[in-house]
């Protein structure tokens, strides 16, 4: 196919206008021949021109949003660390869903932490400029991604829409980590989001399949910025971290996923800690808040083990109930 056609199914897809198996068609085609870079690029664009923007007051805002997909039921690693980083004082819009195809996807967690996710794209960013903290639901500000919902559900496997969920964030990140569910996309994704113009991205895949940084294995990285990428390795026994097993991470349907997420947020020790501190570190020297990844994970213990994390989601949850019920 050509750019062109591409470009039109997609605009189809994204439209509504193509029916459930001809989406289905297509996505299962794309995913079997291999999304390109161009193809990651292109669909992304489109996305991003059909969002309902998140408009803030922050000149830096963090995402660490990733494409899932990855199979192997981890608890939510990424939510738990984003609320960290907001604790640290690095404004973040989380951008996410409820699972496609894991047990429990951001939106399921915090939603069962007692979480609005159906705010509207001027009390999210008002969220944001306020806490420090906001949460993009994907269906209620992505049209386009609200369209597919039921054949990507259906399918239930990954398509090139878990690859533009976090190049396409509503309150246009500057600073993302993107976790991809395998290493053959690392490289790819890191050109495509500069390529979109995003100041500063890292995107990672653990050697054990894991879409996030984790303890369980070496880290294989991609960074882009100012045109450039470096591809790197980060090994956690290089800043004192025990390795661990994939099956130390599993988490659980939402409510032992928010449980397990509480725990830590109350600074229960353990693997799913140490692998929660390394990404929230990774992401604070990714954002300029510290000048080495073992600063970072000074920074993020002091903030899990002094409380103010736990309290950063206590005051988020009560500013959306206050907002939804305004």
């Amino acid at each position: 196919m050509t750019a062109a056609e591409r470009g039109e199914a997609m605009e189809k897809i994204m439209s509504g206008e193509a029916t459930p198996l001809q989406t289905a068609a297509f996505l299962t085609a794309l995913r079997l021949k291999g999304e390109t870079t161009d193809e990651i690029f292109g669909a992304a664009r489109l996305l991003r021109s059909k969002v309902r923007p998140v408009t803030h007051h922050q000149a830096m805002v963090f995402d660490n949003c990733g494409t899932g997909g990855d199979g192997s039921v981890t608890f939510n690693i990424s939510t738990t660390a984003a609320i960290i980083i907001a604790a640290c004082g690095v404004p973040v819009a989380k951008h996410g869903n409820r699972s496609v195809s894991s047990s429990c996807g951001s939106a399921d967690i915090l939603q069962q932490l007692g979480v609005e996710l159906l705010l509207s794209p001027e009390q999210i960013g008002e969220c944001i400029d306020e806490v420090g903290f906001g949460f993009l639901f994907a269906p209620n500000l992505h049209p386009a991604m609200k369209t597919v919902a039921p054949v990507r559900k259906e399918l239930g496997f990954r398509t090139i829409f878990n690859l533009l969920g976090p190049l396409t964030n509503p309150a246009s990140a500057t600073h993302q980590l993107i976790g991809v569910f395998d290493s053959s996309y690392v490289e790819r994704i890191a050109v495509a989001a500069r390529r979109l113009g995003i100041t500063r991205v890292m995107v990672v895949h653990n050697q054990k399949g894991v879409d996030e940084i984790a303890t369980t294995g070496l880290n294989q990285i991609c960074t882009a910025e100012n045109g450039t990428c470096r591809s790197f390795q980060l090994d956690p026994q290089d800043h004192h971290f025990q390795l661990c097993s994939v099956g130390e991470l599993r988490g659980g349907d939402a409510c032992q996923s928010a449980n397990i997420t509480l725990s830590i947020l109350r600074g229960e020790k353990g693997a799913r800690r140490d692998t929660v501190i390394l990404n929230v570190a990774v992401s604070l020297h990714l954002v300029g808040k510290a000048d080495s990844i073992d600063t970072g994970i000074e920074i993020a213990a002091d903030c899990v083990d002094s409380g103010l994390a736990l309290i950063k989601l206590e005051t988020f949850t009560a500013l959306t109930r206050k907002l939804c019920h305004a």
